[in-house]
């Protein structure tokens, strides 16, 4: 068995596996679409000896795949092998960033660190103080609401998760990750004047024309790791190419509002998901997180004094209007 520890934000995992796949380059790169930095800052590797939070245990064998799950330890059993070679979108495998390791370490930064992690970007403004948390889910409009703010000079917290955690002195965002899978056409026709600044590739090489690319945003990243107590500013863009004019809305009841987070919060920790295109599998939920969750969504609104969502249907380059 191969074995590998690793700590990613606060959470420590050991990775055990029968077949090389826990050192694949291509899920903790920084080019690859399937990476995990593309959900997480940085992963860190950890010493033999170190007590970890949770454990994965992947074993290659002939057969139907499937999981088994009890406490902080997930055993994977299945011709893992055969599919890794199979598998075209590398995305929804063990280790790609929508994948079995991805939500796992959801559950453990919730559970063992109370860090909950939000299905959104963030952008900061430092002269304000101010953060922007853009929620969707794909393809609702986040890439280009975050395009937008680089355009207006704002740093990048996250692209993908947005982790915070709640106390006595209330809110602290940390930094995740600065990389994001967009479309080339979503810079070149959208953004244009950032062409200059980033590394963005011509179409020819991609199959079609929603086709994505691991887009490095480093360079742009907001350099602390932890924000505490930040204006909040949250935002749900719905991106409709040529629309005019745009239509703005927001949601300012407070039930309505708790909802809206809670729904986002748990978007990746509860629902079931497959991989590998044919293997079904639960998420990582349960009565006592998702009622942990209700009230830090609360405390989170108290905590930020109640702002309202903001709900923008429009263009892209509007959200250069709404994200400055």
């Amino acid at each position: 068995m191969q074995r590998r520890l690793i700590k990613i934000l606060n959470a420590k995992i050991e990775l055990m596996a029968s077949f090389p796949i826990i050192h694949a380059s291509n899920y903790f790169s920084t080019t690859d679409v399937e990476s995990l930095l593309s959900d997480y800052r940085n992963v860190e590797d950890l010493p033999a000896d170190t007590a970890c939070d949770g454990v994965i245990i992947i074993i290659d064998a002939p057969g139907e795949p499937f999981l088994c799950f009890s406490g902080n330890e997930v055993a994977a059993r299945g011709p893992f092998a055969a599919l890794e070679r199979e598998m075209k979108d590398k995305r929804y495998t063990l280790l790609g960033n929508q994948g079995l390791l991805y939500r796992f370490l959801l559950y453990i930064l919730e559970k063992e660190h109370g860090i909950f992690s939000f299905h959104a970007n963030a952008l900061y403004h430092e002269g304000r103080n101010e953060l922007f948390v853009v929620f969707g889910g794909a393809a609702s409009g986040k890439s280009p609401a975050l395009l937008a703010g680089l355009c207006n000079g704002l740093k990048v917290v996250g692209t993908e998760l947005v982790h915070f955690s709640m106390d006595k002195g209330g809110c602290s965002f940390y930094r995740s990750s600065c990389l994001d899978n967009v479309r080339p056409s979503c810079i070149s026709e959208d953004f244009p004047e950032l062409l200059e600044r980033l590394r963005v590739p011509g179409t020819r090489g991609f199959s079609s024309p929603s086709s994505k690319f691991l887009l490095d945003m480093r360079m742009f990243g907001e350099p602390r790791e932890r924000l505490d107590n930040p204006k909040l500013r949250l935002v749900v863009p719905k991106v409709e190419a040529g629309r005019s004019p745009a239509i703005a809305d927001r949601v300012a009841d407070t039930g309505l509002k708790r909802k809206m987070l809670f729904d986002n919060l748990s978007e990746k920790i509860g629902a079931s998901f497959t991989m590998y295109n044919s293997m079904a599998c639960t998420g990582f939920d349960n009565p006592m997180l998702a009622g942990r969750r209700l009230h830090v969504a609360e405390a989170l609104l108290a905590a930020a004094g109640q702002p309202d969502i903001e709900i923008y249907l429009a263009s892209p380059r509007y959200f250069l209007e709404v994200l400055k």
